[in-house]
């Protein structure tokens, strides 16, 4: 037995047909977010300690570094991010790169590549 669904038609005629589950519903989730900052970007090809040294000495301020935020992205290592703080009374300015400092592998994995703290093995 065969049958003929028009061109573009929906799908649910043709599941209902041949005993086919319908197809999946796609739903959208609308989340507004109430962000009670600014957020600017910088474009350089300065370091980030050169920058922030920059920026303390043009516009006043007082950037100091701060641990860098770690997060374990578990398969694909470690994404480390250098972080800047400058906080007074009325302002709180990061500066964070955007790239990884270092993308250290996790725990117990290996780099690729390397050969270890002695380099290449001969």
């Amino acid at each position: 037995m065969t049958a003929e669904v028009p061109f573009g038609y929906g799908g649910a005629y043709f599941c209902r047909f041949f005993a086919l589950p319908p197809p999946m519903k796609t739903l959208t989730l609308d989340v507004e977010y109430s962000c009670d900052f600014d957020l600017f970007g910088l474009v350089s090809s300065s370091r980030e300690h050169t920058l922030a040294w920059v920026l303390n000495r043009v516009l006043h301020l007082r950037l100091v570094k701060q641990p860098d935020l770690v997060y374990d992205l578990f398969a694909r290592g470690r994404l480390v991010i250098s972080n800047y703080l400058h906080a007074s009374e009325h302002l709180t300015l990061r500066l964070l790169r955007n790239r990884s400092v270092d993308r250290l592998p996790a725990a117990g994995q290996q780099r690729r590549g390397r050969a270890g703290p002695g380099g290449p093995a001969h």
